[in-house]
C-alpha cells in the first residue's frame, strides 16, 4: 500500500499523462489501477512474462478486498506490453487486441572487451558459457549434469556460470559446487555477479540455459549478439529468440542428456558453431536491435 500511495502522490505531483508499471507486484498494480479508474492518466504495464498471471491468480483474495477483479484491471489498462507472442494476457482476461503492444528486449552491439583469466585447465575451444542469477528456477543443476556428460568423453570441457546469489545468499551457490563435486565434474567455475559479461561471451563457445523463468532472456540475445551459438530447453519466449538449426538448437526434450549431444555437436563442429553465431549476430540486429526497442516503447508511451 505503501508504495502505491507514493506512486499516486507523484503521479498527482507531476500530473502526469501516462503510469508505466515495470516490475511491480501484482497488488501494487491492483490498488492504483483502481484508484485512477475514472482518470485521464494512461495506465502501461510492461509484463515481466507470465509469472504476472500467476501472480494475479494468487491475489484473488485481494481483489475481493479492494472490489476490483482482473477483468477490471485489464479493462482499464490503455497499453499491455509483451516480451514476445506468448506472454500476451489469457483470453479470459477480455483485453482488446488493439490494447496489445509485443516489444521484444533489446541489446546492443556488443564492444570489444578485455580479457577473462579462465583457469589454465578450461582449454579455450570447449568453454560452455552460462548467464543468469543463481536461483533454483535457473535450474544451474542440468547444466552441470550436461557438462558432466561430456566431461566424460571429453575431459577438456568446461561450464562457466556468470552471476551472483539474490540478496547475498550464498546458500544456493554452496549448493551448486556441492553438486558438481558429486558429480565428479571438476572444470565447474561460477565466476559470481560481473558488471561487463561480454569478456566472458567473447570468450565462450557455447551459451548454454535451462532455466524455467518464462521471459524474454536478455542474456540468450547478449550471447547471439556476441556470436555464441545457443542450446537451450524448450520455452515459448526461447524459441522465438533462438532459430533451431540456424543460430542454436532448442531441445526437443527436456533431458541433460540431449543438451549434452547437442552441445558436443558444436564443440566438435567449430564452422558449424560459427556459422551459428554468425547468424544469430544477424537475428540480433534484424530483430532485437536496442535502437528498435527505444523507438517502439518510444511509440507507446506518447500515444
Amino acid at each position: 500500500i505503501e508504495c502505491a500511495e507514493r506512486a499516486l502522490e507523484a503521479v498527482n505531483r507531476l500530473e502526469a499523462g501516462t503510469l508505466c508499471f515495470w516490475n511491480v507486484d501484482a497488488s501494487v498494480k491492483l490498488t492504483i489501477a483502481k484508484v485512477l479508474s475514472a482518470a485521464k492518466t494512461r495506465i502501461v504495464d510492461v509484463s515481466p512474462g507470465p509469472h504476472f498471471f500467476d501472480e494475479l491468480a494468487e491475489s484473488e483474495g485481494f481483489q475481493h478486498r479492494i472490489a476490483f477483479s482482473a477483468e477490471d484491471y485489464f479493462a482499464r489498462l490503455d497499453c499491455f506490453v509483451a516480451k514476445y507472442r506468448g506472454g500476451v494476457p489469457p483470453a479470459e482476461y477480455r483485453m482488446p487486441p488493439e490494447r496489445i503492444q509485443i516489444i521484444p528486449n533489446g541489446v546492443p552491439c556488443p564492444p570489444e572487451s578485455a580479457e577473462v583469466a579462465f583457469p589454465a585447465r578450461f582449454a579455450a575451444a570447449f568453454r560452455m558459457i552460462a548467464c543468469c542469477r543463481l536461483v533454483p528456477e535457473k535450474r544451474v543443476e542440468f547444466l552441470i549434469d550436461s557438462a558432466a556428460k561430456i566431461s566424460g568423453r571429453m575431459p577438456e570441457a568446461s561450464l562457466t556460470v556468470v552471476g551472483g546469489p539474490e540478496r547475498g545468499d550464498d546458500s544456493y551457490l554452496k549448493s551448486l559446487a556441492s553438486h558438481a563435486r558429486r558429480r565428479g565434474f571438476h572444470n565447474a567455475w561460477f565466476a559470481g555477479r560481473q558488471t561487463r559479461v561480454n569478456p566472458f561471451l567473447n570468450a565462450g563457445r557455447v551459451f548454454v540455459t535451462a532455466s524455467l523463468v518464462d521471459g524474454c532472456s536478455n542474456a540468450v540475445i547478449e550471447a547471439m549478439a556476441a556470436g555464441l551459438p545457443v542450446v537451450a530447453t524448450s520455452m515459448p519466449a526461447v524459441t522465438q529468440q533462438v532459430e533451431h538449426g540456424v543460430t542454436g538448437f532448442i531441445l526437443t526434450q527436456d533431458r541433460t542428456e540431449e543438451m549434452a549431444e547437442r552441445v558436443e555437436t558444436l564443440l566438435t563442429n567449430p564452422d558449424m558453431a560459427r556459422a551459428f553465431g554468425e547468424a544469430g549476430r544477424r537475428r540480433v540486429r534484424r530483430s532485437f536491435a536496442v535502437d528498435r526497442m527505444v523507438n517502439d516503447y518510444a511509440d507507446v508511451l506518447a500515444a
